[in-house]
């Protein structure tokens, strides 16, 4: 089964009708991305077919109605990962494909009129680029793509030109990176890089120089001998509009918090311990008291855990919410998802073949586990949150690996 699958949602969370957009056979969808392709302002999706070396484009007619599906060739390049993003400057919404196995990332420009020219491949070096951020990184206006590879070490950065990308960069980081985001951490005029090294049990943190593409140093932030750090989340954790960061450590069970100073330094790390294995992990503000807290979800535990913050360098101990039996959740996310303005926890569960859904009642707590059943087989395993038909309701996109499918759930109620 080679589909995308379309949900509407009504007051109490369950579907009632269903659109398939087929990707064609042995298509294998690895993930989705939304961009107004033809600058109607009605959110479109790109998917990239990983079994049949193409990226796929639905245009969405803004109704609930899709338009059939136009197939892009990556030539002999596997693409299993797709953002949408104006990479010429011409206003007009573009593609990048990360690819696997090839060495290298197609840029599809688009044309504004729900076509896009043939690719141009980009080299990276790197046949395990598994991250990638896209920011403008050094202040020129045009978007850049960073990456990181597990099998080289390496921090890749491709700028931005009028055309397409410039010469890479490449920086070291770690060993087996596994993770990578950009955030301002010294209140400079450049964003700085941050990459979680799983194979070195740390964190490399990438200050960037005013002046240039370089950096003025790289800061290593240890996580613990076996902590075997997974995934990040940054935000201004204390209140000193400096960014912080949180760190999930699956081998050792437990958060790393490093508080950032304005010296482009970094605290010793508060530990907040959690469940079994856990693996993604998100923040928001989760009892409406403007400080941030996290949520880790705990695969080998089946449960998700809730830090909330005091808006120092302190978190309660967790509160733990269960996935239910036989769940094994790997990917989390949030949003107000019912519109009563608390914060909500969607996350997905591999093996049960659902999402799952707790709803805030915004002074910290949640309600236990709504299950939403993706089908039999679907073994879905990410979801992306947004407003996909522009009637200011919070939706989901959700990638199945099980049916080799993608399922677009919108909130109509």
């Amino acid at each position: 089964m080679d589909n995308v699958v379309i949900f509407f949602e009504n007051k109490n969370f369950t579907f009632a009708n269903q659109i398939t957009i087929s990707t064609a056979h042995g298509s294998r969808p690895h993930s989705i991305t939304v961009g107004s392709f033809t600058n109607d302002d009605n959110p479109d999706i790109a998917v990239p077919n990983y079994g049949s070396n193409e990226i796929v484009v639905i245009l969405n007619n803004g109704n609930g109605a899709f338009a059939n599906r136009v197939n892009y060739s990556t030539c002999f390049a596997s693409p299993y990962s797709i953002v949408a993003g104006d990479f010429n400057q011409d206003n007009r919404s573009d593609l990048i494909a990360i690819n696997n196995g090839t060495n290298n990332t197609g840029l599809f420009l688009g044309s504004g009129n729900s076509t896009f020219g043939k690719s141009t491949m980009y080299s990276t070096g790197a046949l395990s680029s598994i991250s990638f951020a896209i920011c403008d990184i050094n202040k020129d206006h045009r978007l850049d793509i960073i990456m990181v590879s597990n099998g080289t070490g390496a921090v890749d950065i491709l700028l931005g030109s009028f055309e397409g990308f410039e010469t890479q960069i490449k920086f070291s980081a770690g060993s087996y990176p596994i993770c990578v985001a950009v955030a301002d951490f010294n209140n400079g005029t450049r964003l700085d890089i941050v990459v979680v090294n799983l194979g070195t049990n740390d964190v490399s943190v990438l200050l960037a120089s005013i002046n240039y593409i370089g950096f003025l140093k790289q800061s290593t932030l240890t996580t613990g001998n076996g902590s075997r750090p997974q995934s990040l989340v940054i935000d201004d954790f204390n209140h000193d509009s400096q960014m912080d960061l949180a760190v999930v450590n699956s081998g050792s069970y437990n958060i790393a918090i490093f508080l950032g100073y304005d010296n482009y330094s970094f605290v010793n790390p508060t530990i907040l311990a959690t469940g079994s294995e856990p693996m993604p992990i998100a923040s928001g503000d989760f009892n409406n008291d403007t400080r941030f807290e996290v949520v880790v979800a705990n695969y080998a535990s089946r449960s998700v855990s809730i830090f909330l913050g005091y808006g120092n360098d302190s978190f309660t101990n967790q509160t733990i919410y269960s996935t239910g039996s036989d769940s094994y959740p790997y990917f989390v996310a949030v949003g107000d998802f019912n519109n009563d303005i608390s914060l909500d926890v969607i996350i997905v569960i591999q093996y049960t073949n659902n999402i799952g859904i707790f709803l805030g009642y915004g002074n910290g707590t949640f309600s236990s586990i709504t299950l939403i059943p993706m089908g039999y087989g679907s073994n879905p395993f990410v979801v992306l949150v947004g407003d996909f038909n522009n009637d200011t309701k919070l939706d989901f996109a959700v990638a199945n690996s099980g049916t080799d499918s993608l399922s677009i759930l919108l909130q109509t109620c």
